[in-house]
């Protein structure tokens, strides 16, 4: 049987892998990263299912891989192996199988559960029983609660097994401390105290019932008085719906319209007083204002005139001319100096005299000229003031001179403004006293829209409840009043006989809370129905038997207190008895009195013969099978010696070791080097161990199988060295050679060069 096509189409991040793999030796060659550890993976997956608890590392992709292996038979029969049938399932051979044989990945050769898997092999191949002896063993060693499954091992203490060597060691202390306090209380009296107590106790439970009976008659007499009290709610609150409409916010409401109707009415009363009297005084300011404006009319007509003259004065008097007196003083003097200088003509012929008369004439001449232009000014000047003045004394305004002028306009401009500001405080009177007429005649307007509209909302109010007046309506608030009462009263009463508390206590809570009342009236009903009710149970009845019951309780108390070193002895004791417990040790029982702890003795060692029965049984069975299992155990050593694993690790290593066996006393694997000397194999360098556990394998798949298979390889021997894995690969040749199908996945370039010589076979690599 060998693997004819590998094909994984999704596992993980790996996906597209198609190998088609060739009779003997095929190397698969890939880089880190490539997907060759993956591929391993989902390969094992398949080939076991998923039982994958023996391969480690195989967990980084969750999933089921999505492919499936092609095996190849003899006669070309083909077996498709995929999720729904794994390798195991086909052989009838388990995952462990698988691991320790077929499967060599990551340079771990050795072999999973040594010892036991030895024992596996060799009971499948001489039919031994060895495996199910060692499981009857433990089964013993856990029956009798032993160290071991040993005929010499002794009770354990082990927390397994609760500790039960303790716990007997305890009960036998405690047995013999109970024998001695049974003895104590049998001379002391402590029994005759326990049976006065127990009388007492018996007393108090007669009480308790007829105190019960008591208050199941009370109990039914308040279910009754309960439902009465409901009935009645239920009936007002029934009657409470009528009224409900009728409330003092309306009340309230009605008497603050009524009140407003009458404050609006009287404010227009006194609106239409105010109105008249506003309007009297209207008329006498518009006849004032009418009078003043009669004599502020001539006023305003000649304005314009006084206006213009007061333009025209203001011109005059801003060129108001003089007749300078120094220019004409000047031209006597200079004419003088004129007719003086005509006597040095006289005596002197000179140029400068001839011509100084003449300069001081031509002085005279300007000064002279320049006076007669001032004095022309000043004769236009008093034609036109005397022209204004006519102007004047035409409009009626008598005056002299201008300066009379002035006044005179001053005194007509302060009399217009008297008039003037006369008038203007009348107008804003009158515009005063209009906004005042205007705001009240808006007063009573709006008063009236609020009348009508006051007056419809009161006879509304009055339609929607169905009355007259106000004192109907406070008629109807006084019963509704009275019906509140009477519920809310009701339902406190209730809630003192539920024994509830009162939350709220408000007639729209009550109304919600209806359901709620039931239901706890119900509850009060009592639980047990009464056989009769009995009159003389009623309250004093009931508290006279209360008195009674704590009497006795009373007495019970003293009794307690004698008894109070004897209850902490049984308590002790209980609390022991507990401790030691197990289940499948001692049985619950009751451990309160004297008698209880009686019974908690013989418990007690009845529980230590039991165990120690189960002690003696068990070390008698495992001492029988370990006289058998002792024969079977030297089967175990011939393993090796018919397998052939002593040839394969000779050839592998250059016969530097020569047998190989298995060390029963040790349980372990040794060699033998061509020196004679016995090495033990987790002594050997990591390549010799490679090696010698990679004949291990090859010599059990030879034994087990009935046909040559397949081993797949995953770098198994990185610790050799290039000699070690020439012959290696010359031990896989011989393998291929006998129809076996060796599948190597490798990283290592040399592995190339040895593939290309020992098999005939392309080298298939990752990514090609």
């Amino acid at each position: 049987m060998r693997v004819k096509k590998i094909h994984i189409d999704r596992y993980g991040p790996l996906r597209g892998i198609d190998f088609d793999i060739s009779h003997g030796i095929q190397v698969i060659y890939g880089k880190n990263e490539t997907g060759k550890t993956l591929t391993i993976d989902a390969l094992i997956k398949i080939m076991v299912g998923k039982k994958i608890k023996e391969f480690d590392g195989i967990d980084r992709v969750e999933e089921f891989p999505e492919g499936y292996l092609i095996l190849e038979k003899d006669k070309n029969e083909e077996i498709k192996l995929n999720k729904d049938l794994s390798l195991s399932q086909f052989m009838d051979m388990d995952a462990m199988d698988l691991r320790n044989i077929f499967i060599i990945r990551n340079s771990d050769l050795s072999i999973r559960e040594e010892e036991n898997y030895y024992r596996r092999v060799t009971d499948k191949l001489t039919g031994l029983e060895t495996e199910k002896i060692n499981k009857l063993l433990s089964e013993l060693k856990d029956y009798g609660r032993l160290t071991s499954a040993s005929s010499d091992a002794s009770i354990s203490d082990s927390r397994d097994y609760g500790k039960i060597k303790g716990r007997i060691e305890d009960a036998k202390v405690l047995i013999k401390d109970i024998e001695n306090y049974l003895n104590l209380a049998k001379e002391s009296g402590l029994q005759d105290l326990e049976l006065e107590n127990l009388i007492l106790i018996q007393k108090s439970k007669d009480l308790k019932e007829e105190i019960s009976l008591v208050e199941l008659n009370l109990k039914n007499k308040n279910f009754l008085d309960l439902k009465k009290l409901l009935k009645k709610l239920e009936d007002n609150l029934e009657i409470y719906k009528g009224y409900e409409k009728y409330t003092e916010e309306k009340y309230q409401k009605l008497l603050d319209l009524n009140y407003k109707l009458n404050n609006l009415l009287d404010d227009n009363l006194q609106n239409n007083r105010d109105l008249e009297k506003l309007e009297k005084k209207q008329d006498g300011f518009k006849k004032e204002a009418s009078k003043i404006s009669s004599n502020l009319a001539p006023y305003q007509e000649k304005e314009r005139q006084i206006m213009s003259l007061e333009q025209k004065t203001q011109s005059i008097e801003e060129i108001n001319p003089s007749l300078p007196k120094l220019p004409l003083t000047l031209s006597i003097i200079f004419l003088a100096f004129a007719g003086l200088s005509l006597i040095p003509l006289f005596l002197f012929n000179n140029l400068f005299y001839i011509l100084l008369p003449v300069l001081f004439t031509m002085v005279f001449i300007i000064f002279i000229s320049f006076y007669f232009i001032k004095y022309r000014k000043v004769l236009n000047y008093k034609k036109t003031e005397s022209n204004l003045i006519r102007e004047f004394l035409s409009l009626g305004i008598k005056v002299k001179n201008l300066k009379e002028a002035h006044l005179a306009i001053g005194n007509f401009y302060e009399n217009k403004n008297k008039f003037q500001k006369n008038l203007e405080n009348i107008e804003s009177e009158i515009r005063a006293n209009d906004k005042q007429i205007e705001r009240i005649k808006s007063d009573i307007n709006g008063n009236n829209n609020e009348i009508s509209a006051t007056r419809n909302d009161i006879n509304e109010i009055k339609e929607n409840l169905s009355i007259n007046d106000l004192n109907a309506l406070r008629e109807k608030l006084d019963k509704k009043r009275e019906l509140e009462n009477d519920i809310l009263g009701n339902y406190k009463l209730m809630m003192d006989k539920l024994e509830l508390d009162l939350d709220e206590l408000d007639i729209v809570y009550i109304k919600n809370n209806l359901n709620f009342l039931g239901d706890q009236i119900k509850k009060a009903k009592p639980e047990k129905s009464l056989r009769k009710v009995v009159n003389k149970y009623d309250k004093q009845f009931y508290e006279d038997k209360k008195r009674e019951l704590e009497k006795i309780e009373h007495k019970k108390e003293e009794i307690k207190n004698k008894l109070e070193n004897h209850k902490l002895e049984i308590n002790g004791m209980r609390n022991r008895f507990f401790k030691i417990k197990t289940d499948g040790f001692l049985k619950e029982i009751k451990i309160e009195n004297l008698n209880d702890l009686k019974k908690a003795l013989q418990v007690l060692k009845s529980g230590v013969e039991k165990i120690e029965f189960n002690v003696s049984v068990s070390k008698k069975a495992i001492g029988i099978f370990e006289d058998i299992l002792e024969e079977e155990e030297l089967v175990v050593a011939d393993l090796f010696g018919n397998l052939n694993v002593s040839d394969y690790f000779s050839e592998i290593t250059g016969n530097k070791y020569k047998k190989v066996f298995y060390d029963n006393n040790q349980r372990r694997v040794k060699v033998v080097n061509k020196n004679g000397n016995i090495i033990d194999d987790n002594k050997l360098s990591q390549g010799a161990y490679d090696q010698l556990y990679m004949a291990v394998r090859i010599a059990l798949a030879e034994k087990i199988l009935d046909e040559p298979a397949f081993f797949i390889v995953d770098d198994a021997f990185i610790y050799s060295d290039v000699d070690r894995l020439k012959t290696q690969f010359e031990i896989f040749k011989k393998l291929a050679d006998k129809g076996w199908s060796i599948i190597y996945f490798s990283v290592k370039e040399e592995l190339k060069k040895l593939a290309d010589k020992y098999s005939s076979n392309d080298i298939l690599i990752f990514g090609e």
